[in-house]
């Protein structure tokens, strides 16, 4: 994050590269994600044969945590509202861990195993 630690989330800079999704968070501003918070992030998309790069900004906010029962116990599903700085455009994003379930562009076919979670 920018700032001190207890003020508000300032904008993030985060070089990934994405095919057409936007579902890629920093590690550091997932953590600092509380309900109703938002984080202003900026991604680098690769796209095309010739890897044309475009910086896009935008804003995750935490709207929801739903805890689903599983055999090896309860999976945090959090859902994240992502606006497009740039167009308004609002998206919903469904992570676990480190595994997107649910996004624009995205479609969770099979895992290899469960998902990862980071602790602090």
């Amino acid at each position: 994050m920018d700032g001190p630690r207890g003020t508000e989330p300032g904008p993030s800079e985060w070089a990934g590269t994405e095919s057409s999704s936007g579902a890629e968070v920093d590690a550091s501003e997932h953590n600092a994600l509380l309900a109703g918070t938002a984080v202003d992030v900026r991604l680098v998309r690769v796209s095309g044969f010739a890897l044309a790069t475009l910086t896009e900004s935008s804003r995750w906010r935490l709207a929801s945590v739903t805890r689903h029962e599983t055999e090896t116990g309860p999976l945090p599903v959090e859902q994240y509202e992502v606006a497009d700085l740039s167009t308004g455009e609002l998206q919903h994003v469904h992570l676990a861990g480190d595994v997107i379930l649910d996004a624009p562009g995205i479609e969770l076919i099979d895992l290899d195993g469960p998902p990862n979670f980071l602790t602090s």
